[in-house]
């Protein structure tokens, strides 16, 4: 998925919501990831919700007409739910920094097939 202050992309396809046109979904990978927009009341600031398998929520906030000659921009906020035994780029969250160094990051193995939230 590609996201742009103009469109949004799945795959090849092009324009999946119509931002800036009010209220929209769209679903793709068999219901698997969803989005929806939503325009504010002035037509300026648009809401997109990405829900993507295990929990993982995307919030993206974007500003077609900011003013004082800024070009438009796009906010984000990621959310999930912490797992059990969760290890990744950042760390595994646990609090214990000992355990977060780059030697030990480049002996985890890499994320398998089968877990990859999107396929590809």
């Amino acid at each position: 998925m590609m996201i742009e202050t103009s469109n949004i992309w799945w795959n090849d396809q092009g324009h999946i919501l119509p931002l800036g046109s009010g209220p929209s979904n769209w679903a793709g990978m068999n219901g698997a990831v969803t989005a929806s927009s939503e325009t504010g009341a002035d037509g300026q600031k648009i809401t997109i919700r990405v829900k993507l398998p295990d929990e993982i929520v995307l919030k993206i906030g974007i500003n077609t007409s900011p003013g004082g000659g800024k070009l438009p921009f796009m906010s984000m906020v990621l959310g999930s739910r912490q797992i059990t035994g969760q290890d990744g780029h950042c760390g595994n969250f646990n609090r214990d920094a000992s355990d977060e160094t780059q030697e030990l990051e480049d002996q985890r193995a890499p994320v398998a097939a089968k877990e990859l939230l999107i396929p590809y």
